[in-house]
Order: C-alpha cells, then structure tokens, then sequence
C-alpha cells in the first residue's frame, strides 16, 4: 500500500505489482472556518488583522523546521506584526523556543482544541519533505487556512495549487537559494474563495482554482529528490530506465543507511561512534598537529602547515560542495533514521568529517608512514561514524573519501613543486 497515485504509478513503472494507494480523509465537520476563536488570537498577541503563521506537528529536525523559521522570518520582514504559532512537541522544541524567543509554543492539542488552534491561524507552513500521508494539509484546509507545502508527495496528491495552497517548486538542481518575495496582501490569504476551495474530504472534491487568488512568486529553491511522477504525462505509466536505475540506487544507498543506523542505536556501538564524531570534528587532528610540531621541531612544522593548507582548502570546497548540492541528511529524508548526535549544518552531501579524515591521512602518511597503525583505523571509523550516527549516506561517505583523496594528492604535488 503507498499514499499517493504518484508513487502508485512510479512503483507501478519499476514492476511492482498489486500496488494499492490508501487514501486518507479529516472530518470536516469537527473541523471548520466557523471556529475561528478572536480570544484565542489575542492570546498570542495578534489583533484581528495581524497575520497568525501556525505550524502543526512533531518539532523535530526531520520536519525541515529551519525552513519554516526562515520562511516566517521572510514573511516578518513584510509583516512585523506578524505571529508564528507550534501546536505540538517533539525533541527540537526546546532549542527552537530558546533561539527563537517571540515564537508561541502551545504544547500538544487534540479534538476541538486543535480544531481552535487550526482555524485560527491564517497561513499554515508546512515544509516536511518526509510525510506518508501529511494528513495536517487536509485539517488546515478544512479550516480554511492557507497552506504552502512542497509540490511533492503527500502534499500535492491531497491539494490543488492556487484553490487553497501555494507550493514550493522542488526543482532538480540548486545553484542557490532566490529571494522570498512574500506579498503585503498575505493576510487575507487564508479567507479567500473558501466556498469555492476543496474543503478536503477524502476523494470527495471540487477541482475548480477560485476567480480570485493573491499571487505569491520567488519561493526558496529547495532540494529535492528524483522526480517520481514520469515527465511525458501523455504516457501514463512511462518512466525513463535512468530513473529506475537511479531509483533502484537511491534505494540501495537509503537501505544501507537504514541498517547501518539500526545498529547505531545499540548503546556501546552509538557511543564508540559518538566520540570518533565528536574528535573527527577537528580535536585529534588539531592535537596531532601540535604533537607533530612538539616531537619533530621544524620538520614537523612544516607538516603541520602543511595539513593546515590542506584543511583550509578542504573545507573550502566541502562548503561550496554542500550549497550546490543541498541534499538533505538522512534523519531529515527518512524517518526510519535516527541521528544520534547533532549535525553541525542541514546538507548531506558530501561527508565533511570523512573528506577532511581522508585527505588529512593521505598527506600525513607521505611525512610519517609509521602513524598508518594509528590514522587509517581512525579514518576508517570517521568514515563508518557518518553512516551509523544517522548524518550521511554511504554515497556521501564514498564521494568524499574520493575527494579527499583527490586534495591530498593535488596537494602533495603542490609542494613537491614548490619545495
């Protein structure tokens, strides 16, 4: 069973057989524009024509919650009197409320309370990539309240763009992210053409954009995955045999991050992995540097200038490599993985830890092939770190091993010329 016609068809194309698309629905009569609650509006410091963005939800890392805070920030500078209201809890709660102090948090809400909370907001930001069904698109919808969602998945087989959402165009490469350009007119978004919007009730809904809509343009270039649906919509059932080999890849490369990550929640294994992370972040090789310079005098000085060049040119290019790419991690794509520890950024590709891992290895065995014993296991878990925390594919982990074997060479030719 899959949530969507989408992956119906594409699975469908790839041969799978019997695949069978479970659709989903909301009560509209629980929930409703009429129980827009003013009280309630002014509880959050909103006067009755201030703009109420609501977030419904787990706060967690997987949810994309950057991209919402960005977002509403964006509407922010448009909007000052703007408010941001989470209905819901989730690990990344805390951190979220202390960076963001002026966000109102109302905790978990269900029945006629959530209904309250739904109808009462204007806009609702939705900006997961990693829902089944996203069945909060259809509540907020049957509130009468906006929703901007990812033109993808759950999102866009259950809404219609322009009768009751706007979509963020996922487009296939990312060369940087374009200006929001959020409209002044945003806040009587969320009341327009409601009679004529699909109050959403399972496949029981009108197909018709209303006469009028505010128009909403410059959305944030975003990641996104291998288009599911095939490009030439006149054949229905045609997908092109690159995708289904790339398919099949992406699928392998998530299956292994997948058993990797389930056996990095086995405590001994997560904590092994935890500490190789936390002193691949730079700590072993700032001490060996320093051992280096302590033990060898100029010689090993000149080793450690050496690899200080190498990582700032390393890092260079990993931050360039990443806001090109913009893959998102694991945890965020996939809610089978678990990160165990922290990322230090959003993207995925390439591993940072295992280019800076490899290439720091590569130029420090070409000064002391006696420290292989020592930095090659070391590498090796960095390597193994990436995959089993939850933070990097095995794709990632590979393409950076080739990179940082790449700078290291590039490298060492470097000075052998200069010296």
């Amino acid at each position: 069973m899959v949530p969507t016609t989408e992956l119906q068809e594409f699975l469908q194309a790839c041969g799978f057989q019997r695949v069978v698309r479970l659709a989903r629905a909301v009560d509209t009569a629980q929930l409703s524009p009429a129980l827009r609650d003013a009280g309630l509006r002014t509880a959050w410091g909103a006067a009755a024509d201030s703009l109420v963005a609501i977030h419904v939800g787990r706060i967690a890392p997987e949810k994309n919650l950057e991209l919402a805070v960005r977002s509403f920030r964006a509407i922010q500078r448009q909007r000052p009197d703007a408010r941001f209201v989470w209905v819901g809890d989730g690990p990344a709660r805390e951190a979220l409320a202390r960076a963001n102090p002026d966000f109102i948090f109302c905790g978990v809400q269900r029945g006629p309370e959530l209904a309250r909370h739904f109808a009462s907001g204007d806009l609702f930001l939705f900006p997961s990539r990693s829902e089944t069904f996203g069945n909060v698109t259809l509540e907020a919808m049957a509130s009468g309240v906006a929703t901007v969602a990812f033109d993808s998945g759950a999102a866009r087989a259950s809404t219609w763009p322009g009768a009751c959402m706007a979509h963020w165009p996922p487009p296939t490469r990312i060369s940087s992210t374009r200006r929001y350009d959020w409209p002044r007119t945003t806040q009587p978004c969320a009341r327009w053409a409601m009679p004529r919007a699909r109050r959403c009730c399972g496949c029981a809904r009108s197909r018709s954009p209303p006469t009028s809509m505010p128009c909403w343009r410059g959305w944030p270039a975003v990641e996104t995955t291998m288009p599911l649906s095939p490009p030439d919509r006149s054949r229905p059932g045609f997908v092109p045999a690159r995708w289904r080999r790339t398919a099949r890849l992406r699928a392998r490369d998530r299956g292994w991050c997948v058993r990797a990550n389930r056996w990095g929640a086995r405590g001994a294994v997560r904590r092994y992995f935890a500490v190789v992370s936390r002193l691949g972040d730079g700590v072993f090789w700032y001490a060996l540097m320093g051992a280096l310079v302590i033990f060898d005098g100029m010689a090993g000085l000149a080793a450690s200038l050496h690899l200080a060049i190498t990582g700032v040119v390393a890092l260079t290019l990993y931050k360039r490599l990443k806001r090109w790419t913009r893959r998102p991690r694991p945890f965020a794509a996939d809610g089978r993985i678990q990160y165990q520890v922290a990322p230090l950024d959003e993207f995925s590709f390439p591993s940072g830890h295992t280019l800076h891992a490899v290439a720091f290895t590569v130029v420090a065995l070409a000064y002391y092939p006696w420290l292989a014993a020592l930095l090659i296991p070391f590498t090796a878990s960095v390597a193994v770190s990436r995959v089993v925390l939850g933070l990097h594919y095995p794709s990632d982990v590979l393409a950076a091993t080739g990179i940082g074997s790449l700078l290291a060479g590039v490298s060492l030719g470097a000075g052998a010329l200069l010296l």
